[in-house]
């Protein structure tokens, strides 16, 4: 390019080309950007729907026949409630949850997944309207939290990690006191 200058343009001339060459090559419309050609992960996605099929239809609605289509028989929780339960007894707990809380709501707060595994964040609501594990029927509205990590092969549960908000949701139906301490004062 500079060969192609004519040769009474001096030093600083010649620099002042270059720099308007360079600004005027820079003020082009970018590139498009190359496409992605990558598959979207339709696993995922299916994998999801089934998690929110298992909250909203099997959980909020109480349609438990729906479970057989959702979980596997290999379904081993990794959660300690479960006490080793295998394929639907794994989420034996619905029913009782539902007779105790006949008014349960899960709220689905955040869902994502990746291949295999569905991670989401809910919280529910219910009023304490019969015995649930040895507790009786305390008539009192109750709002937990919880979160998981369900890993799913060929479109059905097969593993579950579950936390919970249990120390708060005893504190909420009188078992607890909300200011107990459980743990011994340090030395």
């Amino acid at each position: 390019m500079l060969s192609q200058m004519p040769p009474l343009i001096g030093r600083p001339l010649r620099v002042l080309y270059v720099l308007a060459a360079l600004a005027a090559c820079s003020c082009q419309t970018p590139a498009t950007p190359p496409r992605s050609f990558a598959m979207p992960d339709t696993t995922a996605r299916e994998n999801e729907t089934i998690i929110r099929t298992l909250f909203e239809d099997c959980f909020n609605r109480g349609k438990l026949e729906l479970l057989e289509q959702l979980v596997s028989p290999d379904y081993l929780p990794d959660y300690v409630g479960a006490r080793g339960a295998r394929g639907l007894e794994g989420f034996k707990f619905i029913v009782g949850l539902r007779a105790a809380f006949p008014d349960i709501h899960y709220s689905v707060d955040d869902i994502f997944a990746v291949h295999e595994r569905v991670a989401i964040r809910w919280h529910w609501t219910g009023t304490h309207q019969g015995e649930f594990r040895g507790i009786a029927a305390s008539q009192k509205s109750v709002s937990t939290t919880g979160s998981g990590i369900f890993r799913l092969r060929e479109h059905k549960i097969v593993g579950a990690s579950l936390e919970t908000d249990r120390l708060g949701f005893l504190q909420q139906l009188g078992v607890v006191a909300p200011d107990e301490k459980l743990l011994p004062p340090p030395r």
